[in-house]
């Protein structure tokens, strides 16, 4: 049982979850008095170094002339738009932390591997996530995330530009994974959610639908990876059984997932239509491989254009938490 103080009346649970508040509210108001772009800079250069620190332990794959340029133009474009979408969910102090989880969760991901995956995870796919891999699936991923990234704004704003941009990377993004085309979809669940904006997703949806067609026609024409907007129901199920060879709890990251997506729902439902779509999309294009090691390869690369939505769920768990109303106080 908790102990209580005979004088106040509050117990130990009590008085440490007012100094956790007190923490976090101070850390909020001095993250908060921060100037944004040097905050966001600040972040991409801790991200460079990590990026730096992995290509000295793992080396790259592929050409410099591509991972070069990734690292450094797409890399700091892609820790901004993630900054971008979550302000627009959760506030500037939000941003920040969902940054900082965009930051660690590749590295994370590699110590909740179990020994068996671990080598792999580092040397096979961590590069291919950081830029530093010869690989469409990483400018898929900033393409993807731009795509969010402007339809939020457009659901603010209301302006046809940027619906035609969010639509236009969408398509940039299908035509780099052609596998993966129905993740162009996510931003029409959030346009349809929003109310005042759905005129928009009318227009959107049309203007999709000639960009999904054109990267189906290259598919054909054997000019793009084949196949296109590939969708299996029972062989993603199977790659989630196969999960807890490799991960020291394939439920647990289950779970995660869902109550990730729930809280982007909570605070935003727009947002959290775009990223359950995205990530849904992404997950049934997986194929069925031959051993765990590479199913779960396998599907960390399926999974990687939608990187974001990833970060973004695991960043709003919090949010699921109950909020305290202005003014009340504490029992």
């Amino acid at each position: 049982m908790a102990s209580t103080d005979a004088h106040t009346g509050e117990t130990g649970t009590s008085r440490f979850s007012a100094l956790i508040r007190t923490v976090v509210d101070r850390t909020s108001r001095r993250v908060a008095g921060l100037p944004p772009r040097a905050l966001v800079a600040s972040l991409v250069c801790v991200q460079w170094l990590l990026v730096a620190a992995t290509w000295l332990e793992v080396g790259h794959a592929g050409s410099l002339a591509i991972v070069i340029p990734q690292v450094v133009v797409l890399v700091p474009v892609a820790l901004a738009l993630v900054y971008a979408t979550a302000r627009r969910l959760g506030g500037r102090v939000f941003a920040v932390w969902a940054t900082a989880v965009w930051i660690v969760l590749p590295y994370a991901g590699r110590m909740y591997a179990l020994p068996s995956l671990r080598h792999d995870y580092t040397h096979v796919f961590l590069p291919h996530l950081l830029g530093l891999a010869d690989d469409p699936r990483f400018p898929a991923m900033v393409a993807f995330l731009a795509a969010m990234a402007f339809t939020l704004r457009a659901i603010e704003t209301g302006l046809t530009i940027d619906v035609a941009i969010a639509v236009a990377a969408a398509g940039v993004g299908a035509a780099f994974v052609p596998r993966e085309a129905l993740v162009a979809l996510a931003p029409l669940a959030a346009l349809a959610l929003s109310g005042e904006r759905r005129r928009n997703a009318i227009g959107a949806a049309a203007a999709l639908a000639i960009v999904l067609a054109g990267v189906g026609a290259a598919v054909a024409a054997g000019l793009l990876s084949q196949p296109f907007a590939h969708v299996r129901f029972r062989e993603p199920v199977d790659a989630l059984a196969s999960l807890k060879e490799n991960f020291w709890s394939g439920r647990v990251i289950e779970w995660l997932a869902i109550a990730g997506v729930l809280g982007v729902f909570r605070a935003r439902s727009s947002a959290g239509a775009m990223i359950g779509v995205a990530l849904l999309a992404a997950f049934l294009s997986w194929r069925i491989q031959l051993t765990p090691i590479e199913t779960n390869l396998s599907l960390l690369r399926t999974l990687l254009p939608v990187w974001p939505a990833v970060t973004l769920a695991v960043a709003s768990l919090p949010l699921l938490l109950p909020r305290r109303r202005p003014g009340a106080r504490s029992a």
